[in-house]
């Protein structure tokens, strides 16, 4: 944690650290590093944050700057990343007021922060522009939930949101809450799901596996794509398992799914097929190649009178010996279906 700690306060950016175990990023609002050991950061980080000199260019250039980690954005994709679905993906367009927004550290102590953007969000299909207000809290988890085997080491923290409407407004809008983490490449990406379940692409040609109740990807391709899963297929639980090196990985995401609320993300040119909740996108090696669990909250329902939602999620990571990690992976996925 150390190197990247001081790439980033050397470029200006000082994060906030829980525990010597959890890397906050105020600037753009991400957790950036998740260390069970003192070496491996289970996310993927932009390889431009490496050293100082070359954060410092990564943070002065032009455009959307991918950093990596887990960040939020503003949801549907198709209201608030792109003027012309027609085109998509090829002019996806990220919104500066969402990424990297305008973070503020609120609180702080050795094991939470908690931070507050506020957001004036173009929903480009609609043709209004909603004045938001995020917040986030991010605090360290003191023990594994599930036991440990031997050699195995854990760090985790609860993600605790809310996204609110600053001015009250009429409109067929639905903001949401688009939660995701960056995964190194190399590994392979695991979400049960319920029987029936049919994944929609969103981008490309996904190539995964529907093994019994588990959808399973690897983190490698040459061509981008990215897939979705309704809400009511979902079990709540998105894993990403590495175990190519000797000191092995597990990252796992787990997240509420509720019953009769409005889940807004929709695929491409068919907005009228809502309800999508949990993506995986795997990049074509462009930005870095790396995978990513994407899943969204429940939508502010205007029509019926709301103004805010909240969320929370946890998230686990793991690392150790390659067979105990795997064997870990599986009870924890297999416990889900």
């Amino acid at each position: 944690m150390d190197h990247l700690y001081e790439s980033l306060k050397q470029a200006g950016h000082e994060p906030v650290v829980l525990g010597n175990k959890i890397l906050v990023l105020p600037f753009a609002g991400r957790v950036l590093g998740l260390y069970p050991d003192e070496e491996t950061n289970q996310f993927w980080v932009n390889e431009s944050l490496s050293n100082g000199e070359a954060a410092s260019s990564f943070f002065n250039g032009e455009g959307w700057l991918n950093i990596g980690g887990d960040r939020t954005w503003i949801s549907p994709e198709m209201e608030t990343h792109t003027s012309d679905m027609e085109h998509y993906p090829d002019n996806i367009d990220v919104p500066n007021a969402v990424d990297p927004g305008s973070y503020m550290v609120k609180e702080a102590d050795d094991k939470s922060v908690t931070l507050e953007s506020v957001m004036n969000v173009n929903f480009n299909q609609n043709n209004m522009l909603i004045k938001l207000n995020l917040k986030k809290q991010v605090v360290m988890m003191d023990d594994s939930p599930v036991a440990l085997p031997e050699h195995v080491e854990f760090a985790g923290y609860y993600l605790n949101s809310s996204l609110s409407l600053i001015e009250p407004l009429n409109g067929p809008v639905r903001p949401g809450l688009w939660n995701l983490i960056q995964v190194p490449g190399g590994g392979e990406i695991i979400v049960p799901v319920k029987p029936g379940v049919k994944p929609r692409a969103f981008i490309g040609t996904p190539e995964f596996s529907l093994e019994g109740n588990i959808i399973k990807c690897r983190v490698d391709t040459d061509a981008s794509y990215k897939f979705s899963v309704k809400a009511g297929h979902r079990k709540g639980l998105m894993v990403y398992c590495s175990t190519e090196h000797e000191q092995s990985s597990l990252v796992v995401r787990k997240f509420n799914v509720e019953d009769e609320v409005l889940y807004a993300d929709y695929p491409c040119l068919d907005p009228a097929d809502e309800g999508y909740m949990t993506e995986i996108y795997i990049d074509d090696g462009m930005y870095g190649g790396f995978g990513e669990l994407e899943y969204h909250s429940p939508a502010i329902d205007i029509g019926n009178g709301e103004e805010e939602i909240n969320d929370s999620s946890e998230t686990w990571a793991f690392s150790g010996p390659a067979g105990a990690i795997k064997e870990l992976c599986d009870s924890i996925s297999g416990s889900a279906t």
